[in-house]
């Protein structure tokens, strides 16, 4: 399979697939309280960028900010996300995850690990080898996508 867009769609499958197996797992398993995906990203764009502001978060998620700041809304009634005034702008509010969802994100995290850990672990040394050679690709990969995106572009 040495055409780029025949890859490229296989790339993009697995990608895909791999996400929602590990979604049905955790579902079946009876493990996690599912949230869309639009406010899952926001969940986790704000607990690896703590005290960020929604402006920041829907740059990073290439989102309009009125959408981050619908998701945001919700996430706060649920409990998960905290809003609090900035301190160097008091007319702005930073971003936090809520010390129950951190807990929660943190045992969730744990068990997604521990589940495809038990999957890799059965996995044939080779097949092991391999996937292990192409963790730095894929990462090439990400960092590239996002050098070239429409986004990146203009603000160069």
């Amino acid at each position: 399979m040495h055409n780029p867009a025949d890859l490229s769609r296989a790339l993009i499958d697995a990608a895909f697939e791999l996400r929602r197996a590990l979604r049905e797992y955790m579902v079946t398993s009876g493990e996690d309280e599912t949230l869309p995906e639009a406010q899952s990203e926001v969940l986790h764009d704000v607990a690896n960028n703590p005290g960020t502001r929604i402006g920041e978060v829907a740059r990073r998620l290439s989102l309009r900010p009125n959408t981050v700041s619908t998701l945001v809304r919700h996430l706060e009634d649920k409990g998960l996300l905290e809003r609090r005034p900035d301190p160097a702008d008091g007319r702005v509010s930073t971003l936090t995850i809520s010390g129950e969802r951190t807990a929660r994100r943190d045992r969730r995290a744990e068990r997604r690990v521990s589940a495809l850990a038990d999957e890799v672990d059965m996995l044939p040394s080779e097949d092991l080898r391999r996937l292990t050679d192409a963790l730095p690709v894929l990462a090439r990969l990400n960092v590239s996508l996002r050098t070239h995106s429409p986004i990146a572009q203009r603000r160069t």
